[in-house]
């Protein structure tokens, strides 16, 4: 029961920490508890049990929250910057509009998890399992998400700027207009992930999968997509100017008026793709494979 624990917790942070150091294997069960518009800056809440309790406006700034169960806790508006989250499970918890600038939530579970318009700046998501979780109008501006599980999460209208998703999996994830300018995207995982009209320019995605995606309008300018595959994506009116797709896999791609001025396509595979009305001046096609392509003019290659 949450009533000895919580009861100490109001007493204040001293006395908190005084029956912690008292009772070291006790693992404080708050589950339930209604911990709204409390000031718990600091405070050791490491392996608690905080499932479904109340934390709406609270101020757990700096706090140790290292594996503590947060399962389906209602915290919006919650204050978590410098936060110590990992290992932490807050599988379906609610934490829209809460601030977690500078916490660490490596390892952690946030699988379903509600971060909407959430502050998220520099937050450590790596090896974060982010399954289905909704950050959307989030900002993760220099954010680290490498190794982290986002598939199908929704990413829609989120700053991403300056972000690590390196060997990410975002496959089926929604990025529709995010903004993931200057990102670092080596080897991430996008097979089926939606990403029309982002903004990935001068981004590191060498090695990407991208197979079957949606990029229609995306900006990819000077980006590296070097060996990356991108077989059946839709690339309708993508910005790809001055890319590198050098030794990419593109067969079978659509990429109907898209933005191929200065692309770098050597070695690349274009078997089968549809590149009607495509701009392809300055691009060097000598040791590209347009076997089956439809050319900008509407004519198909042999």
């Amino acid at each position: 029961m949450a009533s000895q624990p919580l009861n100490i917790l109001k007493q204040g942070t001293l006395a908190w920490l005084q029956w912690r150091q008292a009772h070291p294997t006790v693992i404080p069960d708050l589950s339930h508890a209604n911990l709204s518009r409390l000031n718990l800056r600091g405070i050791d809440l490491s392996r608690c049990n905080l499932s479904q309790c109340l934390l709406d406006h609270s101020r757990l700034i700096a706090a140790n929250l290292q594996q503590a169960d947060l399962s389906g806790a209602q915290g919006e508006s919650l204050q978590l910057l410098d936060a110590n989250l990992q290992s932490a499970n807050a599988s379906n918890g609610h934490f829209a509009n809460s601030n977690f600038s500078g916490a660490d939530l490596s390892f952690a579970n946030l699988i379903g998890a509600d971060l909407r318009q959430c502050c998220l700046q520099g937050v450590n998501f790596y090896h974060t399992n982010l399954i289905g979780a909704n950050l959307r109008y989030s900002s993760l501006l220099g954010a680290n998400l490498s190794q982290a599980q986002l598939h199908r999460a929704n990413l829609s209208e989120t700053n991403l700027n300056e972000v690590s998703f390196n060997e990410a999996d975002l496959s089926q994830a929604n990025l529709f207009e995010a903004e993931v300018g200057k990102g670092q995207l080596y080897k991430v995982k996008l097979v089926g992930a939606d990403l029309t009209q982002a903004h990935l320019h001068h981004s590191y995605l060498f090695g990407a999968n991208l197979q079957g995606a949606t990029l229609r309008k995306t900006d990819v300018r000077w980006s590296n997509l070097a060996y990356s595959n991108l077989v059946g994506a839709d690339l309708e009116g993508v910005n790809l100017r001055g890319a590198d797709l050098s030794h990419s896999d593109l067969t079978g791609a659509s990429l109907v008026g898209a933005k191929l001025r200065g692309c770098l396509l050597q070695g690349a595979n274009l078997q089968g793709c549809n590149l009607e009305n495509a701009d392809l001046e300055g691009v060097a096609l000598g040791r590209v494979n347009l076997q089956g392509a439809i050319m900008p003019d509407g004519q198909r290659r042999c």
